[in-house]
């Protein structure tokens, strides 16, 4: 995926990023973290990149930062997907329905098995 946006000139996690932005219309850098399970500072970082390329506008309130697509972030979103469909279409035409829905549901198990366990506040645990 790097190499078919590379000419580009944005990565796969800063398209993965734009896509989650896109898909919320608007949100908190904190829950863009979140959604994309990296830290809060890869996700400022990604978001910066993201704003220099003119792709996402900021929105400051009081303590926060939201952060929406621009209008050219949503114009540049149709062309990544289009770099990009090659080879979702690659991947539907080897599996079959119920290979891609086993995938999934494996890949769902494999994320869930990498959470890192809640742990009590430090001052709380024993």
């Amino acid at each position: 995926m790097d190499q078919s946006l590379e000419p580009l000139g944005i990565t796969f996690a800063q398209y993965r990023a734009l896509e989650a932005i896109d898909l919320h219309k608007e949100m908190h850098i904190s829950h863009l973290a979140r959604f994309l399970r990296l830290s809060r500072q890869a996700a400022q970082m990604t978001v910066r990149k993201l704003e220099l390329g003119g792709l996402v506008d900021l929105v400051h309130e009081p303590g926060r930062v939201y952060v929406r697509p621009s209008e050219l972030g949503i114009r540049r979103l149709r062309l990544f997907r289009k770099f990009t469909r090659d080879f979702k279409v690659k991947l539907e035409e080897e599996l079959a329905d119920g290979e891609r829905h086993r995938l999934t549901l494996l890949l769902g198990r494999a994320d869930g098995a990498l959470d890192t366990p809640v742990q009590p506040e430090w001052w709380l645990a024993p």
